[in-house]
């Protein structure tokens, strides 16, 4: 089957059709409607005869909306001709409502109880076809013996319409329709109107076939809105000789028309029937298949885990739903390159995730909140020559499906959004970010200053009371016990006699930074005077500190040995030895220093 055009689908989605006997007053009620330039001709329609010519215009209702309609006429005047040229039409466009119109011979009441004038309109929705019957011939002469069969299809409230008071050019009545053109219309009106129907007002050639059609189509909702004809004639020998009579008659029917459609439908309340489009056969697929496993997984408390790192899981509680974006401008050739998609991910830094087990498993992307994808099914649409529409199509029928509608206990799962609607919330999204982060910031630095604050009312606070403040921020510090000092940095030289020979040789003052270690613990705090180097006390001062010689402790070292409470000096000289002893030996001493004099 081939893909349907674009003028068919425009016919087709246009709910009203108004359909005239000729194509002379097609035309007429088009210029009364300011449609005339806005058409299409048979051959631009798929499945249509050429000679068809379609008007195109909306009349816009008491909601507001644009309700879409077209005119259109049969191929030849009459019954016949006509009957098979809207049926026709009715089967290939499937219009939602109809109407016939055009011009008809008006019943001239000698009593004068109906007032009918040139170029007013009568209403209808009955009709009879009065030449149905047989024809016998006796005795030389013709007898019609009619088989007289009322047509009705309600159109609504028209009678009140037509018979209100704010309308007197309107009139309500039903129609008789023959096969020919009569200028004998007087003498058919009198014999139907007592012998069969007292309403008849009207007499033309089609209305009780468009009657019985919109019964036979009644199932596939051609809707019936009745027959609305101008009164060209009194079906008189004076028929065509009242100067502009047709096409006034064709300008009123045109009024006429607007006010009845606007006022019998109020809003629009059905949709339009795109079963049948190339886009409806790939959404079964893509729902059932895609969509519906997805979710599916999601509710079944599957993870949605990062496709780069499977170790990461989104938990199920932040996830919102699930989005499906159609192609930018809906067009699927756009669908077709996936470098637009990957340019907005990366652009936007949204994660490649899937769902699912081994079989059920479905890839996908996410970002705040929501799981998305691209919908590139549609770039198979790029072969209809209307791939924009299609793609449209695609997305209302989507929509249709049940975890896009949702109900009353369980909300919409799934949304049908547009490209662009789309990079419009990812920027919001990073908007947001961006300011949440800013705040994230603005936190820490308000946490800060307020610590900050605390300390110094802290501080304050012991000043107040006469505490010393407590210094948080200030450099750990050894501390050996209350009353001792840190240990001296290490000396290259830590004999104190050599420090002593070098004073004694140059003769000078030493100060106190400049003064060995030995002499710093001896706590001398004066100058010293060193002899010269080659006397004797000087080689024998050099010798006693080499070698002591051996000798047992005194009672009262010993004393000062069992004593557990040193002095500040005591406590230097234990440390100095320490020193010695380790920086003097080729492996580190790590053992307690001994107790001076042991």
């Amino acid at each position: 089957m081939p893909p349907t055009t674009p003028k068919l689908r425009e016919l087709r989605n246009r709910p009203l059709c108004i359909i005239c006997a000729r194509a002379a007053e097609a035309e007429e009620i088009a210029k009364a409607l300011k449609i005339e330039n806005n058409r299409i001709s048979g051959h631009e329609v798929q499945k249509v005869n050429n000679g068809y010519t379609f008007y195109l215009g909306s009349f816009r209702l008491n909601s507001d909306e644009n309700l879409e309609y077209y005119v259109t006429s049969g191929l030849r005047q009459g019954i016949q001709s006509f009957t098979i040229n809207a049926s026709v039409l009715f089967s290939i466009l499937h219009p939602r409502f109809v109407i016939h119109a055009g011009v008809c011979a008006g019943y001239y009441d000698p009593t004068g109880k109906l007032k009918m004038n040139i170029a007013d309109v009568i209403f209808g929705e009955a009709a009879t076809n009065y030449q149905e019957g047989k024809a016998e011939y006796i005795d030389g002469q013709v007898f019609f013996r009619p088989d007289y069969k009322q047509v009705e299809y309600s159109a609504g409230n028209m009678q009140a319409f037509a018979e209100s008071a704010s309308r007197p050019k309107y009139h309500y009545g039903e129609y008789i329709s023959g096969a020919s053109v009569r200028t004998d219309a007087s003498i058919i009106f009198r014999k139907i109107r007592s012998d069969v129907n007292r309403n008849v007002i009207a007499l033309d050639m089609e209305a009780s076939a468009f009657l019985q059609l919109c019964r036979h189509f009644e199932g596939d909702q051609a809707i019936s809105l009745g027959v609305i004809k101008g009164v060209s004639d009194f079906g008189d020998p004076a028929k065509g000789t009242v100067e502009n009579a047709y096409n006034d008659a064709l300008k009123n029917t045109a009024h006429a028309l607007e006010q009845w459609v606007t006022y019998r439908i109020t809003s629009i309340t059905w949709t339009k029937d795109e079963s049948d489009e190339p886009a409806a056969k790939i959404v079964p697929g893509y729902y059932e298949n895609f969509v519906r496993r997805v979710l599916d997984n999601y509710l079944q408390g599957w993870p949605v885990r990062d496709k780069t790192d499977p170790r990461t899981v989104i938990p199920n509680q932040e996830i919102k739903g699930f989005k499906t974006v159609l192609p930018q401008d809906c067009d699927p050739g756009f669908a077709q390159e996936f470098g637009h998609v990957q340019n907005l991910v990366q652009r936007h830094h949204i994660r490649e995730v899937d769902i699912g087990g081994s079989t059920a498993g479905r890839y996908l992307y996410y970002k705040a909140g929501y799981l998305i994808d691209w919908a590139r099914t549609v770039n198979s649409l790029k072969i209809c020559e209307d791939g924009k529409y299609q793609v449209e199509v695609f997305g209302r029928l989507l929509s249709k499906n049940p975890y896009y509608i949702g109900s009353d206990n369980s909300p919409a799962q799934a949304f049908v959004v547009s490209w662009e609607d789309t990079v419009q919330w990812l920027k919001d999204v990073e908007q947001e970010e961006a300011e949440q982060g800013k705040m994230a910031d603005i936190s820490v630095a308000e946490k800060a200053i307020k610590e900050n604050n605390g300390k110094e009312e802290d501080k304050m606070q012991s000043i107040r009371e006469g505490r010393q403040p407590m210094r948080n921020n200030s450099p750990a510090r050894p501390v050996f016990s209350e009353s001792r000092h840190e240990s001296p940095k290490p000396l290259r030289n830590t004999d104190p006699s050599s420090h002593r020979d070098a004073i004694a040789q140059n003769n000078t003052v030493v100060p106190p930074q400049s003064m060995g270690i030995g002499s710093i613990l001896r706590g001398d705090g004066k100058s010293l005077t060193s002899n010269p180097a080659g006397s004797k006390e000087t080689k024998d001062k050099q010798r006693s500190s080499t070698n002591p010689p051996k000798r047992s402790a005194s009672k009262e070292a010993r004393g000062n040995k069992r004593s557990t409470t040193l002095s500040s000096r005591q406590s230097l000289t234990r440390l100095f030895h320490a020193f010695r002893k380790h920086h003097g030996s080729d492996q580190p001493n790590h053992d307690t220093p001994p107790v001076p004099g042991k």
